[in-house]
């Protein structure tokens, strides 16, 4: 497809579902009545600080995934570098299409020695391990929230598919068949099924953090029930996963929130949702622009101290 058209398309797309969100929006926002709102910033500020730590957890998911397909250490003195890496690709994610976020990964992590094919491959590694997170987090609270059944049986089928998926002779066919299609040189994993295994509670950790934070992001400023804090991880890793499989929208910008506040509307009301998720987005950005300068101070000044030491 031409890339002009292919551009069009995309922004056409993006901003269909964006304005339908801010119609909706419009259209409801005198029915809102501001008094049942208030604002509890201590909330606020917990909720920003569990958030900060979850994609804390998360970029060190990533450090043990592309471990785990190196089969070797990285040395810890790279740490706050890939990490950088990490939250830069975050923020591209905005700029539209997803090349750019793997893209940026790829000849990032190449200039730190890390091969461009254990890139590649960890990039939709790490999409299949978040989802299959997302669903035990959804999975679990069956026990405490009576979900939809097919809710429930989308989770599980998710959940087997990835699975299967996972397992190193399974994943080494699938990828080298996709790279003989695109005439790449094959790849051997050298991994085994369990070391996978031991990545996957990280993003169930990094899942549970988020929706402690998005719980209290809504505490700050409506009454909502507490049960709801039992779905909250699930929501926002399958939100986030959907946002990221929807190509046509950069970071997901308005699936995402359409399908929280539809997902939220159940316990409270949409008109209120879709406001708070909205926030919810800007504390993202937030998060994700404040982690990425500090991780540019902390390598410059790591940088500087080096460069003094050797002198």
């Amino acid at each position: 497809m031409n890339k002009k058209l292919k551009f069009i398309i995309n922004l056409v797309l993006t901003s269909t579902v964006v304005a339908s969100l801010a119609i909706y929006i419009l259209r409801n926002i005198h029915a809102i009545n501001w008094s049942e709102l208030y604002f509890k910033p201590h909330y606020l500020l917990l909720s920003f600080f569990l958030l900060l730590t979850a994609y804390l957890v998360s970029s060190q998911a990533w450090i043990v995934l592309l471990q785990t397909i190196t089969n070797k250490p990285i040395s810890k003195h790279k740490y706050g570098k890939i990490r950088k890496i990490f939250f830069t690709s975050l923020l591209f994610r905005y700029i539209p299409g997803k090349a750019i976020l793997v893209l940026s990964r790829v000849y990032s992590n190449k200039k730190l020695g890390i091969d461009k094919k254990v890139t590649l491959l960890c990039i939709p590694l790490e999409i299949i391990l978040a989802t299959l997170a997302a669903a035990i987090c959804l999975i679990i609270p069956a026990v405490y929230i009576n979900l939809p059944s097919w809710l429930l049986i989308s989770m599980l089928l998710i959940s087997l598919t990835a699975i299967i998926f996972l397992h190193p002779k399974i994943l080494e066919f699938s990828v080298n068949l996709l790279l003989k299609i695109l005439h790449q040189d094959t790849i051997k994993i050298n991994t085994t099924y369990s070391n996978f295994s031991k990545i996957v509670p990280y993003y169930i950790f990094n899942w549970l953090i988020s929706g402690g934070a998005l719980f209290l992001l809504l505490k700050s400023f409506i009454d909502i029930p507490t049960k709801i804090i039992f779905f909250l991880p699930g929501m926002i890793g399958m939100g986030i996963m959907l946002g990221l499989f929807a190509f046509f929208t950069p970071a997901g910008i308005g699936v995402r929130e359409w399908f929280f506040g539809l997902i939220l509307s159940n316990f409270i009301p949409l008109k209120f949702a879709l406001v708070l998720v909205i926030i919810s987005r800007i504390e993202y950005v937030l998060a994700e622009t404040l982690l990425y300068l500090s991780f540019v101070v902390i390598t410059k000044m790591k940088s500087i101290k080096r460069y003094h030491k050797n002198l």
